[in-house]
């Protein structure tokens, strides 16, 4: 059981994989991430400048910064803001399902400086993270005055609490499988019952053409 628990604890708040993609010009580069409902997701980002012919990676220059936007499985847009080149972001859902994060530069001086598409591109380094993280429960200690003990109690609370959304969710999408399982039977029932009536349809057909066939030429 205590396995079992540590398994899901890692599951359901564990960090991803951090990442890095490089952009160009007004190019977006998205990604979707299945959630259940009242979750945090935060990802925090490093942008940085490439230059191509070198491979001489720098600072950004100021007044570069990245635009977020988020949507849920309806296409409801959650978040849509500009940040800096460097910093995090953080939005919580309210739909369970596939949210959209869709990430790109908020200018393109950086590269028209050197001609579109040029002889610079934008690298992202971004890690996403579900659930609270680190900070938040060293504000939450020293705002609270929490012993270790408290502060592990909270995390164990939290965490709980997010493996029964996630739970939730599970249940969610077998519902939704479930349903779309009973409507391929409908309908695949509904075609074997149109096909073995077209084969009765066919059959009566020509028994009747055979019999008038047979009569006609008298021979029955």
């Amino acid at each position: 059981m205590k396995i079992l628990l540590q398994l899901l604890l890692g599951t359901c708040l564990a960090n991803l994989e951090p990442l890095f993609f490089d952009l160009n010009g007004r190019e977006t580069r998205c990604f979707i991430e299945e959630m259940p409902n009242e979750t945090m997701m935060t990802g925090k980002y490093h942008a940085k400048i490439v230059t191509t012919a070198t491979g001489m990676i720098s600072e950004t220059t100021p007044g570069l910064g990245m635009h977020v936007k988020v949507t849920d499985p309806e296409g409801k847009v959650i978040m849509d803001k500009n940040y800096g080149s460097k910093g995090k972001f953080a939005f919580t859902t309210h739909t369970p399902g596939s949210h959209k994060m869709c990430i790109s530069s908020n200018t393109t001086k950086w590269t028209e400086e050197h001609g579109a598409y040029g002889a610079q591109r934008l690298r992202i380094d971004i890690q996403f993270h579900i659930g609270e993280d680190r900070q938040y429960y060293k504000r939450v200690a020293k705002d609270d005055k929490l012993s270790e003990l408290q502060l592990h109690v909270v995390k164990l609370a939290d965490q709980l609490s997010q493996i029964s959304k996630e739970q939730d969710f599970q249940r969610y999408r077998e519902e939704g499988f479930r349903k779309i399982s009973e409507i391929l039977n409908s309908r695949v029932l509904w075609w074997a019952v149109i096909q073995i009536m077209l084969v009765v349809c066919v059959g009566l057909w020509q028994t009747t053409h055979m019999r008038g066939f047979f009569l006609k030429k008298k021979l029955v």
